[in-house]
């Protein structure tokens, strides 16, 4: 356990940098509020730090984290839709093959069904911070 917060504590410092720049681009703004509101109440009811911080992002923000995971893979799809539609009507007298079987249609914006995925290290690194950061004030009071 000790092992654990060491270790968690050191990674912390490694990208606390980058989180104190700008933590809203590598978050949703949904999902940074919902952590931010939610982490005193959960740091406070849960003792271990790990259990805390997995709590707070696969059950309290689930919602928010995995709605900014569709958006990001939306944006994603939409963008290697749009390299493959310009690529195809670049090469229109001689499309590559794919052209005819692949959809570049990213327009209609099917879901994938892929359900819950282990949400972002940011995501959860932003959660492990908060927490400890509260940790830290509660038990120097």
């Amino acid at each position: 356990m000790r092992l654990f917060v060491t270790a968690l504590v050191g990674a912390m410092a490694l990208v606390g940098a980058a989180f104190a720049q700008a933590p809203s681009a590598l978050l949703a703004p949904e999902a940074e509020a919902c952590l931010r509101d939610y982490a005193p109440r959960v740091e406070r009811a849960i003792e271990d730090l790990s259990q805390a911080t997995a709590f707070l992002v696969n059950q309290v923000c689930a919602e928010e984290v995995v709605a900014a995971q569709r958006d990001r893979q939306r944006e994603s799809r939409h963008r290697v839709a749009a390299r493959m539609r310009a690529r195809c009507e670049t090469d229109a007298a001689n499309p590559p093959n794919w052209c005819s079987i692949v959809d570049t249609d990213a327009d209609a914006d099917t879901e994938l069904a892929v359900g819950w995925q282990t949400p972002p290290h940011s995501t959860t690194a932003f959660a492990a911070r908060l927490l400890l950061e509260l940790r830290e004030q509660r038990t120097v009071r």
